[in-house]
């Protein structure tokens, strides 16, 4: 069984390389694009959803 990552918001949008105000505005918009769970006062993101989010994203050139 694969161990679960928490990322940090900081820590996802790096992986992401997009802006942390990124995600905290897909948060804010209700219309979250990336799964995400709130421990205590902070957001965590799970990393194998990033990269479900990216495969998912990933565009074909034919």
């Amino acid at each position: 069984m694969m161990e679960m990552m928490l990322l940090t918001n900081d820590e996802a949008a790096k992986f992401l390389k997009i802006s942390p105000r990124t995600l905290t505005n897909w948060r804010s918009a209700r219309n979250a694009r990336i799964p995400f769970s709130k421990v205590g006062r902070g957001i965590r993101y799970n990393r194998q959803d990033l990269v479900d989010f990216i495969n998912a994203n990933t565009k074909q050139i034919s």
